[in-house]
């Protein structure tokens, strides 16, 4: 692999979109790349491309030449040598609430550039018939404005009845949030569940929707897709031993299902499908 020593991750600066991330979310997020140990990353966060490799010693640095703001700088070892031409800085995306419509929302609704700096956009969110709160989704791209993403607050624990409980407390709310006419109609909907192991390990379900197809969006769909992270792990013995981190799934026209396209373990290491 190719290594790129002290590479800037992100900055405390204005970006292209006038945002600022500051000093202590690059330190939080300098923490969980050195916990990890490594830290798995792709480009252009798009989440059907496969990873080009990893960060590690993450450490902040103050800019000498404009004080009081800060880099976020990893050593990056990477499987693609064109990743260099158009690094230029890898960025990451988080997320940051707004606003709720209720004290204890079961979802979060996250709305890319610039519908997250529309006073309309936000309140309209907040009218859907469920507990929410509506924030950003700080991304850099090319083309911020095109996903949304809709993120559950409730975990699903993966034991022997998982599907009767995700039928009575998961599905209902995901076709109302997934299908809602209060979420601007040109942004696509990608949805992240949170789920635990039978060994008690917290780890994330990323679905790519498709904005063409409807039936990826339907909620029985998505189970069938949780189903197939389920089967993964029930005979994976590495993700039952070290434990998953994340899991990407993208709709498949042709299996009309959600499919692995990427996964990380708990100790940094991914697999690309």
């Amino acid at each position: 692999m190719e290594l790129i020593e002290k590479q800037i991750i992100s900055s405390t600066h204005l970006d292209l979109q006038a945002e600022k991330v500051d000093l202590h979310l690059l330190e939080e997020f300098a923490e969980v790349i050195n916990e990890m140990g490594r830290f798995p990353m792709s480009q252009q966060h798009d989440s059907t491309k496969p990873f080009t490799g990893y960060m590690e010693n993450a450490f902040i640095k103050e800019d000498s030449d404009n004080l009081g703001e800060y880099f976020l700088k990893a050593d990056i070892y990477c499987d693609d040598k064109d990743l260099k031409i158009e690094f230029g800085g890898f960025s990451y995306s988080i997320n940051i609430g707004m606003k709720s419509n209720t004290e204890s929302p079961l979802f979060g609704v996250y709305l890319p550039y610039p519908f997250y700096n529309s006073d309309e956009h936000l309140e309209r969110v907040l009218e859907i018939d469920e507990p929410v709160k509506v924030g950003k989704w700080l991304k850099k791209s090319a083309d911020p404005a095109t996903v949304a993403l809709i993120t559950a607050f409730t975990i699903l624990i993966l034991e022997p009845l998982w599907k009767q409980i995700y039928d009575a407390k998961f599905a209902p709310h995901i076709e109302k949030l997934l299908k809602s006419d209060k979420i601007d109609s040109s942004v696509k909907r990608d949805l992240v569940l949170q789920a635990r192991d039978n060994s008690g390990n917290d780890f994330s379900v990323y679905f790519n929707t498709s904005k063409k197809k409807l039936r990826s969006l339907d909620p029985y769909i998505i189970k069938a897709g949780v189903n197939v992270v389920y089967e993964f792990y029930s005979n994976d013995s590495k993700a039952q031993q070290i434990g998953l981190a994340q899991v990407r799934l993208i709709y498949s026209e042709s299996l009309r299902n959600y499919s692995i396209s990427s996964l990380t373990y708990k100790n940094g290491e991914y697999l690309n499908f």
